[in-house]
Formats: C-alpha cells, structure tokens, sequence
C-alpha cells in the first residue's frame, strides 16, 4: 500500500539517527472507542501520545490475557504504545473481533494487521467483513481497497475498477476521511483521471492532514529547489503537501514533483510525463513490459530506477532540460550505482557525475540551515486524525534534518572549508538535546569535530 509507504520517514525501528518520538497529539475523538480496542489499535503501532523510553521500556503483555484487555483503561491503553510491532496487535484485534462480530472498524484493524503480516487472503476476507457490517463506513470502504489494490498485491481476486468504487464509497461515506484520500490519489494518477487526483489533493491539503513540521519541511523545499527542477520524493509526508502548495496555493508550480516509489507503475510514469511535459524514458510498451533485474553486482534494476537513470542520460544528452533533485526523504537505494550524491542546493539532493563540483553556493546552504530553528520541526509527523499505523509510528523530522546537516558537514570538512562546517555543527549540537541519538552516530559527530579541529 502506497498509502502507507514505510519508508516516508524513520521509524524507532529504522531511524538510523534516533529513537525517541516527539511527543503526539492525544485523539479525543478516540474516547469513546472501548479500551479493549484502543489498546489493540495501539499495539499495532498508532502511537496516540509519544512513545518516549520510558514508556516503550515498561513490562507489556505479550499476549492478549482476556481480564487485563477487558479492564484496561484509555490511559492504560496508551502506555501499551507500539511502534509497528504487529506481532503483539493481531492477537488483541483477533480477539477483539471473535467478541465483536458486528464491529466493521475492529475488522478493518485485524484487516490491516493481516496484510502487514503478510496474509492478504486472510486480509481481504476480514476487509469484505468489514465492509458488510459497516453501513457506510469510510475506513472499512478504505481497508478494504487498500489491501486489495491489485496494483500492489499481486494476488488480488478484484480488479481496479472495484478498488476505485470502494474509495469513491469511503469519501462519499465521509468527506473529511484523509486516509481515503490518500489512498484514492495514486489511483487516480494511474487512471489518468487528473479532476480526481486534483480533488484528492485539495481535499488532504484543506484538511490540514499533515501537521506543521511536515509542512514546514514542503516550504523548505520549495524555497531553495532550483527553478524547473524535477523534484523526486519518496513517499507520503514528502508528496502530499508539496503537491498541494503546488496546486492549491499556487507555490512553485515550475516544479515537477515526481513519487519515486511509485515510478515503479508504469501508468503513474506517463501520467507524470503528461502533467509535467517530462519526456517518456522508454516507449509504453516497454513500460508495461518491464520486469526488474539483477545486474552482475548484484544491485537490483527497478521500472523506477530505469526511469531515473533514463531522465539523467536524458539530462546529460539535454532531452531533459531539468535539473534532477531528490528529496532529503530519499533513501540511498534510489539511486544505487547511478550517480554520486551531492548536495547543491538545500531541502533537495542533486544527483551528478562524480567529476562536477559539488556544493557550489556553500555560504547559501549554510544559512538555509541557520535560518531554521530546532522547534520548526517539533511535533508530531501525523495527524491525530490519521489512521495510518506506520505514518503515526514515524518519530519525527528533525532526525531527518539532522541527518541531512550532518551529511552536508562531513562533505564541508572533505573540501578542506572548515568555517560552514563549524556553523552546521554548532547548529546540530543546538539540535541535538531533543533526540536520543544511537552511540555510533555520537561517535561520528565526535569525529567530526575533531576532523575539524586538526
């Protein structure tokens, strides 16, 4: 499920610069659910409150012991916050639903476990129940075409056409559902229905879906992208609102904002193609006929990773006049074995050949990066209304950004230009109090402080 790429921001799992969220709006609307569920739903990764060390590192149950779920309480609940761990959450919700047969959100929760185990067939049949018991339940119509998407499981007894009228269902079920919507826009894209991927969009941005740090970062980018670029982005938090400052607000509209992981649909590839004059890289049916390789070192050529080394053969030969950008979002095997990773411009990554210098405008990114405050990235990376487990288990931006200024840092002191690298560093440490950074990535700092002092 695109909807819930898990790679859209770092994880307590993943995150290779720290562990500790930031802290999570409380879900008010939420409290009226029965504990019993609520606890479910959180072991399975949607952390209402923050799952700060102290939290996570309490003794849990391990398994769904019948009296403790009954009597758990709201507050109880959210101390039992996951991030991710499905394992623990299909036990609870499987009981759950046993006692609560009618109950069609608690199926399309087990659903959603389910697909996240790997069992799609389990999956679908818990969605369909779902849907049956629903009424016009927005979230079941929306499990229900997430986890049988065929565009994305493979196995899928239902085609496309069936999957768009279950979320054409879910936001007719109810407007203001966001995770309809995100889940309606890349099938729309790959319909090569514009109104409605336009639609969609509106209606995530007028919610106000992703909260102030996500958005702080799409202006961030925005404002330092160079003019025409072909922006590539990789999942949900680092579309989306870019896509809708672009097309609701107007900002930026030179810009052509490109999902890479959804280069790999080749109807999504020429519907980019179509909305942002982007030449084709390879004829449409060899698009369709495209299936992934391995090459003799053993890197994996992906459809999307054939388009963005087709769009910088394109560059270099000048079919493509835009400059190629990635997104700080990006993870490196986009672009593994393509091209070095250089940073010329800040909030975006520009991809050239190894012989052309890097870092042109040093003193510019330097304060892009001072211009930015720790607490524009505070807060949570999701809505409190978002019922994406793996959006909500993200810990936070400024991982992200620290990442990215210690990466430029470590290029700064390679070039022998100690004075913006001591100002990157000097703000990272101001950073840093906030997060619970691994022992590996403290030493790398340390080292880099005293590559720069010798």
């Amino acid at each position: 499920m695109q909807s819930e790429n898990p790679m859209t921001l770092p994880t307590a799992q993943s995150n290779p610069i720290g562990r500790k969220s930031n802290p999570q709006s409380t879900i008010d609307n939420l409290h009226s659910i029965p504990s019993a569920f609520l606890a479910a739903i959180i072991a399975l990764g949607l952390c209402l409150t923050g799952c700060s060390g102290a939290e996570s590192s309490m003794v849990q149950p391990t398994s769904p012991d019948s009296s403790l779920v009954e009597a758990a309480t709201l507050r109880d609940s959210l101390r039992l916050c996951r991030t991710g761990d499905l394992a623990d959450a299909r036990p609870w919700l499987q009981q759950w639903v046993n006692r609560h047969p009618d109950d069609a959100t608690g199926h399309a929760w087990f659903a959603r476990a389910l697909f996240r185990d790997g069992k799609p067939r389990e999956a679908a049949s818990q969605a369909n129940r779902a849907v049956k018991t629903s009424g016009c339940n927005s979230f079941a119509y929306t499990t229900r075409g997430d986890v049988t998407n065929p565009q994305f499981v493979l196995e899928s007894e239902r085609s496309a056409d069936a999957v768009w009228r279950d979320y054409q269902q879910a936001v007719t079920c109810n407007p203001d559902a966001g995770i309809a919507w995100i889940s309606m826009w890349p099938l729309a894209t790959q319909r090569g229905d514009a109104d409605a991927a336009h639609r969609a969009i509106q209606r995530i941005h007028e919610l106000d879906f992703f909260p102030g740090p996500v958005q702080t970062l799409a202006r961030w980018m925005f404002a330092t992208v160079p003019p025409d670029a072909l922006l590539l982005t990789n999942g949900d938090a680092d579309t989306y609102p870019l896509l809708g400052l672009q097309q609701v607000d107007g900002r930026r509209t030179d810009i052509a904002v490109v999902n890479a992981s959804l280069l790999n649909l080749p109807a999504y590839v020429e519907y980019v193609s179509g909305q942002y004059d982007l030449p084709l890289p390879m004829a449409s049916d060899s698009l369709r006929a495209f299936r992934p390789y391995a090459e003799e070192d053993g890197d994996v050529i992906t459809l999307s990773k054939a388009v963005v080394k087709a769009w910088y053969d394109m560059q270099a030969t000048g079919k493509l006049t835009r400059p190629v950008v990635g997104a700080p979002t990006l993870t490196a095997s986009t672009f593994d074995g393509l091209h070095d990773l250089q940073t010329t411009s800040i909030g975006a990554y520009t991809h050239t050949d190894p012989d052309t210098p890097p870092l042109r405008d040093a003193s510019r990114i330097t304060q892009s990066f001072l211009s930015l405050d720790a607490s524009d990235f505070e807060g949570p990376v999701a809505s409190h209304l978002d019922m994406s487990c793996i959006r909500q288990s993200s810990t936070g931006l400024r991982t992200v950004i620290l990442y990215y200024a210690v990466s430029y840092a470590d290029v700064m002191i390679e070039q022998d230009r100690p004075l913006p690298a001591r100002q990157i560093l000097n703000w990272v440490d101001r950073l840093r109090p906030d997060l619970d950074l691994e022992p590996d990535v403290v030493r790398y700092l340390h080292t880099l402080r005293e590559r720069l002092e010798s």
